[in-house]
């Protein structure tokens, strides 16, 4: 009696057969399978973002002893690391980055998780970010930095933090705005103060 092969491969896809197996019990079968391979491959990743917005640190610990990806990341690019800054769950971020988050990781545009830490964590979750190395002077690809987004939203504690952190205060933009432009534009004067203080002209 020949082998009975309910799926065979065909131009790299996984296809039910239809000899030797009723077709509805192969179309199930191969359900099920593609059920586990994204149950396997997908779900454990997209599980592990969840745990990082809602800064739940245990499960995190978790899923990366289960193997989820440090850096994993949604469609949209936004990598779990940047989750976790743009929830300020400090403790989360260093669990990822001593799991081998990379820190300097960016979308498409050329955003990067101490951006969100800059303009939504706090002090001590820019501080995580700079202690693991990260780029303080990253650049979006219109020219934009981390420095100008603190300083444009007014993030004054954060603007301190970065300048400790040897931050460039008068980098431009490609339509020449520096930070103490774009905090002055917006009318954030103890920031304007603080950069001025700090050489940015």
């Amino acid at each position: 009696m020949a082998e009975l092969k309910p799926f065979a491969m065909q131009h790299g896809k996984l296809r039910a057969q239809k000899v030797g197996f009723p077709r509805s019990l192969s179309v199930a079968l191969l359900s099920l399978a593609l059920l586990f391979a994204n149950a396997a491959y997908g779900t454990i990743d997209a599980d592990l973002i969840e745990a990082a917005k809602t800064g739940d640190t245990a499960v995190v610990e978790q899923l990366l002893k289960q193997g989820a990806d440090a850096n994993a990341k949604n469609e949209n690019g936004t990598t779990v690391l940047m989750w976790a800054a743009y929830k300020s769950h400090t403790e989360i971020i260093k669990t990822l980055i001593n799991a081998g988050a990379d820190p300097n990781a960016e979308t498409e545009d050329g955003w990067t998780a101490v951006m969100d830490a800059a303009v939504f964590g706090d002090a001590k979750t820019l501080k995580a970010f700079i202690d693991a190395g990260a780029d303080v002077n990253a650049k979006q690809r219109d020219g934009k930095t981390v420095l100008m987004w603190a300083a444009e939203k007014g993030r004054t504690e954060n603007v301190i933090v970065l300048i400790g952190a040897g931050v460039n205060t008068n980098a431009k933009t490609k339509e020449g705005k520096n930070a103490l432009t774009m905090a002055a534009e917006e009318g954030h004067t103890e920031v304007v103060h603080v950069l001025k203080e700090a050489g940015a002209r």
